[in-house]
């Protein structure tokens, strides 16, 4: 069963928080490579969330899912300045 579309208030405090856990993405840092410390971010910001049956598991997903999608429209901005066609963002 697909989980419900967030809201963008939804997604943008969970953004937040996961910008405030620089031990999840700031790779420079020692803590990046503690397992623990890591999971113990990922439980402070379902805690903060607050949404029913959201935990670790869903959190890293939630992660990996917002990536993709900032990922894709990087994609789309670079084929655009690539090949001079400003329709492609229009997508």
């Amino acid at each position: 069963m697909a989980a419900k579309k967030w809201s963008e208030d939804k997604t943008m405090k969970f953004i937040h928080l996961y910008e405030s856990h620089e031990v999840l993405w700031n790779t420079s840092i020692s803590e990046y490579k503690n397992k623990h410390a890591r999971k113990i971010a990922l439980e402070k910001i379902c805690n903060e969330m607050a949404i029913e049956n959201f935990g670790v598991n869903e959190a890293k997903a939630k992660i990996n899912s917002i990536r993709s999608a900032y990922c894709q429209e990087v994609k789309k901005v670079s084929a655009s300045k690539h090949s001079g066609i400003r329709s492609i963002l229009d997508k």
